[in-house]
């Protein structure tokens, strides 16, 4: 149902920490609609993080930790 939808929507971020993935996205049944939510699980594009261990794409784009994500990098550099 609608609720269901936009509670979803609102705690994507938290639901993508909670199975421990490296990305979640939502979307709707291609009719629009459905009696529970399904999901579907692929491999994530992008290189393993050798911090964090998600598979990012964004793994390799910092010259100085080639081996770290954007979001541990900014972690690493704050230490």
């Amino acid at each position: 149902d609608e609720k269901l939808w936009v509670f979803l929507q609102a705690h994507r971020q938290d639901l993508e920490a909670a199975c421990i993935v490296s990305g979640l996205t939502l979307a709707k049944a291609a009719n629009g609609d459905g009696p529970d939510p399904s999901f579907r699980v692929r491999k994530a594009a992008g290189a393993k993080c050798s911090r964090c261990w998600m598979r990012l794409e964004s793994v390799g784009r910092a010259e100085q930790h080639p081996e770290l994500c954007h979001r541990c990098v900014e972690v690493v550099e704050k230490l």
